[in-house]
Parts: structure tokens; C-alpha cells; sequence
């Protein structure tokens, strides 16, 4: 028999932003429950983000104590112990685990439902056997892999992200179909570690970001001596004597490459199949929950956050979008959402990071813009620590006002703050300009991109003018 459960708001998914707006509203009185389907933590604990990373972080470790004779420095390596790098893995995950762990969520009063959520009226779900019935719902369900249509792909066995990460060995030739959800930190960090690796993608690699940039990472994945097809047809899939084996189409040419294990890193979709959508009132599509700007769905009292919304997939901007839905639910406040400001990074070798407005996007809204760039090889410490392969570039109106940035190298992620920071608070690059950064800080690099945007006024055909003028009055 079910049972009856009566809430003030339920949130169905406990993920990174389930958990967020979870704890926040329950620590303000409010009865608060949670419907998790399979495990807390979502896809920073359970997903492949956070460990591809932290195997790619290891790779590069390696990669530097092999280069170490470069620097005068005698370091013999002795090969990999992959199975102890797993278990230095799970340790790190582990570190996150109390933040979203059940003793933490029911300490802070918030009631945990472990079961699939499914709605049943506008204001009712089934979860396991009990019937919640709630004020407002908000729906953090996030996102899963979209199994490619492929001829032959049910016959073979594959990995995602998530799954290959297996104790065993480091496997001999990978093959990555897609360059999503962590396909190029994959293939980075195997590629690091003595694997052979092949990425198929049937578009472009980051197709979404600012391909100048993204060209710096095509370059070191080159250098690493990945194979990558891009615009890639794939044909068929086979598995031959224990070997996968992939007919595809590349440049109008027919070719077949073999390889020991496969990988899917490709489209990410909306995780909403079994919530039952339509009886709840909830406009959605196969992009995701429709919602507007604060994060309503067409049922007001069903919000929506995150992955589940669509428009790209970030794992960083369900926090902005739960501090929106706390705002709207507890103190009234019609906060709304801004993703053309909110920063993404991409944690490949080198990092990516932008925020804003790309070069392209601007051009589509505005006449004239103006681009600067500054590479990483004019920067000392760059230049000390050899990181010098890396740019920042900046897009900005005439006047100074800015309208996006991104960066590409070391560091990329913690430099890209002071830019979010710029064009959230209409910072103009005059600001940043004047601005003073320690010595010997790759953060330099961003007063050196301000400053080159005033240079070219400085030295103007009418400001040369003037000054040989003048010259004659000294």
C-alpha cells in the first residue's frame, strides 16, 4: 500500500544542484524531501567528470617526470601502476562524498526518497511506494548519454566515460567516439599513460567554443599523437577476434580502424524519459524542460535546473541556477537566470575557458567590435615554468565595454574569474588596465590584454600628429 507524504517543496534528483537547493531551503524551516533514483552526488561523484580529470591530472604528472631530464633534472620513470592510480582516484572521490551523503541531507532535516520518480497529477509523484504531494517541485534530474544509432553497436561491447575507469590495465588502443562528456580528457590522459587513441567525432571537435582557441588543444592532442576524425561518418561496428572494428567514411574516403576498447563520449540529452512530464503540466522537448527566466516551467509550481534544461552542458552553471530557485521559492525575489555571463571551462590539457560572448556571436549582434589577444609566451612565468602555449582573447565594444573572453593554457580556469567578475559588474577594460597584479603571476596576462586594447589608440595617426607638433615647443 502506498503511503502519503505531504511537503512543502520535493526535489527530484540529488545531484550537485538537487543537493544545493535541497539543503539550502530545508536549513530554513521548510519541509523538504528528496526522490534520488540511483546514487547522491550525480555525475560529480558517480559521473566520469570528476575522475577523467583526475586521471588526466595524472597523466600529466607523468608527462613531466619523463620530460624532467629537460630541466637538468635525472628522473628515470618506472611505468605506471594503473591499478594504484585507480585506487588514488577513488580516494579523491571519496574526499567529495560527505558533502552529498545521506548523513549530511537528513542531518540539515531534509526527508530522502530512494525510487524513480513519476509524477501523476500536477501536484502529486510516485516515488517507490510512497505518493508525495508538494507545494513546489524542482526538477535536477541532469542529463545521460545518448546511445548513437550505429549499425552494429548492440553486438559490441562499449564503455562511457563513466564505466571505463576499470581495474585490469591500461588499455592498448582506444577508441572514442565523440568528443563530449569527457571524451578529450580521456583521451589526453590514456594517451599520457602508453595508450594508443583514436577520437571519431561527426562534427567538430568543441563545436560550441571559440575554434582559435580550441585549436590550441587540437594541437596538443596532435602532439600527443591521438588520431582524431573529425566530420566522421560511421558505418558499422564489429567485434573480430576480440578486436572492435569501425567502417567509417572520412574526407569522402572509406577506411576501417581497429582498436581494443570503444568508449562513447558523445551527445548528452535531458534525463526526463520516466518523470511522465505531460500529466504534470511541464512543457519539455527532446532539448529539454521548457522554463523562462526564472527557471518556471509551464506549470509555475515546477521549476527546473541544470543539465535537464538543455541549452548545452555545463556542470558549473547549476549553481547559479540554484541560487535563482532559492530566491524564487523562499523570499519571493524574481531572480532570473543570465547564461550568456556565466563562465564554462573545459578541462582538457591545456584548459579552456571562457565567458561571455565568442568572437563569431558578437559579430552576429554587433557591427564593429573590437578583438584583443595576448599570448602566454610574453608572460615571465609562463616563460619559467615552459606553459608559454596558450592565448587570452578579448571581445569588446569600442567605448571598452567588454563582451566576452576566453582563455587557452595553464590555468585558464582560475584566470577566467576576474573577467566573469568584469562583465557581470559592466566593468569596463579600462579597470582592468589599471589594475595591479604581482609580479611573476600569469595573471598578468589580463592587465597585458587591457592594456593592448588602449595601445593602438595611444599611437593613432592623429596622436602622432600632435606629438611632432609639439616636439617643436620642447
Amino acid at each position: 500500500m502506498s503511503k502519503l507524504i505531504r511537503t512543502d517543496v520535493c526535489v527530484i534528483g540529488g545531484g550537485v544542484g538537487g543537493v544545493l537547493v535541497a539543503s539550502a531551503i530545508s536549513q530554513m524551516g521548510i519541509k523538504t524531501i528528496v526522490v534520488e533514483s540511483q546514487n547522491l552526488g550525480g555525475e560529480r561523484l558517480n559521473g566520469g567528470s570528476t575522475k577523467t580529470f583526475s586521471l588526466l591530472s595524472v597523466g600529466r604528472l607523468f608527462e613531466q617526470i619523463r620530460s624532467a631530464q629537460l630541466y637538468g633534472v635525472k628522473a628515470i620513470p618506472n611505468g605506471v601502476d594503473y591499478d594504484r592510480v585507480l585506487n588514488y582516484i577513488e580516494r579523491t572521490i571519496k574526499e567529495f562524498e560527505p558533502d552529498y551523503s545521506q548523513e549530511r541531507l537528513e542531518g540539515l532535516g531534509v526527508n530522502l526518497i530512494f525510487g524513480q520518480a513519476k509524477f501523476l497529477t500536477k501536484k502529486t509523484l510516485q516515488a517507490a511506494e510512497n505518493i508525495v504531494t508538494a507545494k513546489r517541485f524542482i526538477i535536477a534530474t541532469g542529463s545521460c548519454l545518448k546511445t548513437p544509432k550505429i549499425d552494429g553497436l548492440d553486438e559490441v561491447p562499449f564503455y562511457t566515460n563513466e564505466t571505463i575507469l576499470k581495474k585490469g590495465g591500461i588499455p592498448k588502443h582506444l577508441i572514442i567516439l565523440g568528443s563530449m562528456g569527457g571524451g578529450l580528457q580521456l583521451a589526453q590522459a590514456f594517451s599520457l599513460l602508453g595508450s594508443k587513441v583514436t577520437i571519431i567525432e561527426k562534427g567538430r571537435i568543441l563545436s560550441q567554443e571559440d575554434p582559435e582557441l580550441v585549436n590550441f588543444i587540437y594541437e596538443r592532442c596532435l602532439e600527443l599523437g591521438i588520431n582524431i576524425y573529425q566530420d566522421t561518418n560511421i558505418k558499422k561496428v564489429k567485434n573480430l577476434s576480440n578486436r572492435i572494428t569501425i567502417a567509417l567514411t572520412n574526407n569522402k574516403e572509406e577506411k576501417s580502424i581497429s582498436g581494443s576498447h570503444l568508449v562513447l563520449c558523445g551527445e548528452r540529452v535531458p534525463d526526463i524519459k520516466y518523470l511522465n512530464l505531460a500529466v504534470a503540466g511541464v512543457d519539455f522537448s527532446n532539448d529539454g524542460v521548457k522554463v523562462d527566466k526564472r527557471l518556471r516551467t509551464k506549470n509555475k509550481n515546477i521549476f527546473a535546473i541544470g543539465d535537464v534544461i538543455g541549452h548545452g552542458f555545463s556542470e558549473g552553471r547549476v549553481e547559479n541556477h540554484a541560487e535563482v530557485i532559492i530566491k524564487n521559492i523562499l523570499f519571493f525575489i524574481p531572480a532570473t537566470i543570465d547564461e550568456m555571463h556565466g563562465p564554462r571551462l573545459v578541462l582538457t590539457s591545456p584548459e579552456l575557458a571562457q565567458v561571455g560572448l565568442t568572437e563569431s556571436q558578437a559579430r552576429e549582434i554587433y557591427k564593429k567590435i573590437r578583438v584583443m589577444r595576448w599570448p602566454y609566451s610574453e608572460n615571465y612565468r609562463a616563460q619559467i615554468e615552459a606553459s608559454t602555449s596558450g592565448l587570452i582573447k578579448v571581445i569588446a565594444l569600442d567605448n571598452g565595454k567588454i563582451l566576452g573572453a576566453g582563455l587557452v593554457g595553464d590555468s585558464a580556469g582560475d584566470l577566467i574569474h576576474i573577467w566573469t567578475l568584469a562583465i557581470e559588474s559592466q566593468l569596463k577594460l579600462s579597470l582592468i588596465s589599471k589594475m595591479k597584479f604581482p609580479f611573476m603571476t600569469l595573471g598578468g596576462i589580463s592587465r597585458q590584454v587591457a592594456k593592448s586594447f588602449f595601445i593602438s589608440n595611444i599611437f593613432n595617426k592623429q596622436n602622432r600628429l600632435i606629438a611632432n607638433i609639439l616636439k617643436n615647443f620642447r
